[in-house]
């Protein structure tokens, strides 16, 4: 590790002096070794770096079953929960009938007694 470490440092050393001045980013600290640099540099990149991707992945389609018998299931349930709504609408009428009117004591009442033509064979009729 040591031997690498050497390698790095005469390596950055010969590329620093190749470089002008004017073309450094920041100022050359004779402090900073090339390692600390390194890992400021792999650091920097660590918290520019995205935690998403750009482009959401592309989901696996399941194969598609048979639908027509999805939908009548659903059509199915849909029915039976509209025809219990219905029958409790129905029985809650029946139940709770409207208030009847008063009838205008001035009139006189009609009542009509009998049936409507009958055709049946009625001897006793």
């Amino acid at each position: 590790m040591a031997a690498s470490t050497r390698a790095m440092m005469k390596a950055s050393a010969s590329s620093i002096g190749r470089r002008s001045i004017a073309t450094t980013s920041r100022p050359l600290v004779a402090s900073q070794t090339p390692i600390s640099r390194i890992a400021q540099k792999s650091q920097l990149q660590r918290q520019f770096r995205r935690t998403y991707a750009d482009i959401a992945p592309t989901p696996v389609k399941p194969p598609r079953r048979f639908r027509p018998l999805k939908t009548l299931w659903r059509v199915t349930w849909i029915s039976a929960v509209a025809g219990i709504v219905y029958l409790g609408y129905g029985v809650y009428e029946l139940r709770h009938p409207e208030d009847q009117f008063e009838p205008d004591p001035t009139k006189k009442n009609l009542v009509i007694l009998g049936t409507y033509a009958r055709t049946d064979n009625c001897n006793a009729c």
